[in-house]
């Protein structure tokens, strides 16, 4: 039998309810239809006792929200594949970083437990408000040398003043690339109260063999 539970943790994916995760188990075991509906491409063959029926009682939703919920009792499944790249001013309050970040995010419909980490140039590394909006969202933060930021491909923005500052003419898309491992950029550079971010998305599939 699938344990969405066990492929959830392998496979770095949010559970949205582990009451829905457990009425999912117990359907499963009582050989009743799970219902399937993903934003995300499927990789191979869908577990047995689940198919792509949007009229069973629950149902398995994979994307980027958990609103969307199509079934009387729907189990959101959120894989974490988004990466925010932050550059912010000396001293930036968390609260700044927080208003943009969460601000963005809103706007793009992606739910902050999609979110698989945060990235910066290793000049921000002892930023404050920067730490303390990683660990508040228990995220894990990633810090790169301006030469490895130098180093990603890909077409960014370019300002004279931050590579005179950091070593680097773009930090936040520049980041978010690196942490994704060139992932496809979802937000270019924006900017607010001395914040610029940037996220970037990595390449994903499902498999449920995996």
């Amino acid at each position: 039998l699938f344990a969405v539970d066990e492929w959830a943790t392998k496979n770095n994916v949010h559970i949205g309810s582990m009451h829905a995760a457990k009425e999912i188990a117990a359907a499963l075991v009582d050989g009743e239809s799970v219902g399937f509906v993903s934003s995300y491409t499927v990789n191979d063959h869908l577990p047995s006792g689940i198919s792509t029926d949007e009229k069973t009682r629950v149902g398995i939703v994979i994307n980027d929200s958990d609103e969307v919920k199509p079934f009387p009792i729907t189990l959101n499944l959120l894989p974490k594949v988004y990466y925010l790249g932050i550059g912010c001013r000396r001293n930036t309050t968390m609260e700044n970083i927080e208003n943009l970040v969460l601000q963005s995010l809103d706007e793009l419909k992606i739910n902050i437990k999609a979110i698989a980490g945060v990235a910066s140039v290793d000049l921000k590394k002892d930023e404050e408000g920067l730490l303390d909006f990683a660990e508040k969202y228990r995220l894990p933060i990633s810090f790169y040398t301006a030469a490895e930021l130098e180093s990603q491909q890909g077409e960014f923005g370019s300002s004279a003043f931050v590579q005179s500052i950091v070593g680097v003419s773009n930090v936040c898309e520049r980041s978010a690339a690196a942490a994704s491992e060139g992932g496809s950029m979802v937000l270019p550079k924006t900017s607010q109260n001395g914040v610029t971010l940037a996220i970037a998305k990595k390449d994903w599939l499902i498999n449920f063999s995996k």
